[in-house]
């Protein structure tokens, strides 16, 4: 290690060392930069998937942006999709990492304040639900009564490949 990168490594520790460290673990390091601290919460989440921030595995997250951690905690998965949308993290098998998540029950809300949200979403779902029999009938024909010249047109489309004419 540089020197440079163990001066800061130093300061890093230090500064972890004078702040309050209760629940949180360090992330392991790739490189000279010192690396934040994970909570506790999301590293039990992965280590149950067996998967690690910023490992060297194909199925491991790499972390490119620190503020995902934090959105990780307040909006669970929908945080990992919109991160990975933005470029924040990365994974050479996604689809494993997706899957060791799901088998561990990784998609729960992490946070109380998520999980009480998510409680009360599902709640008002069920109180306010607007499904019934009678509006399925009126769903089912606005989406299915369509003229059949549209069908046609489709469906030639696909057998032939061509686009429908207008």
């Amino acid at each position: 290690m540089s020197g440079l990168a163990a001066s800061l490594r130093q300061i890093h520790c230090r500064s972890l060392a004078s702040g309050d460290r209760r629940g949180l673990v360090e992330a392991p390091s790739r490189t000279t930069m010192p690396r934040p601290a994970i909570p506790a919460s999301l590293t039990a989440i992965t280590d149950a998937a067996d998967v690690r921030f910023n490992g060297d595995r194909p199925w491991d997250l790499r972390v490119h942006n620190r503020a995902l951690y934090g959105r990780l905690l307040r909006h669970g998965s929908l945080a990992l999709g919109d991160g990975y949308v933005n470029g924040d993290w990365d994974c050479d098998r996604i689809d494993e990492l997706i899957c060791r998540l799901l088998q561990a029950d990784g998609n729960r809300p992490l946070s109380p304040g998520a999980r009480l949200r998510d409680a009360a979403v599902q709640l008002r779902e069920r109180i306010s639900n607007p499904q019934s029999r009678q509006r399925a009938f009126v769903v089912g024909k606005r989406h299915y009564d369509i003229d059949p010249r549209v069908y046609a047109a489709m469906l030639a489309a696909a057998v032939t490949g061509a686009r429908p004419t207008t």
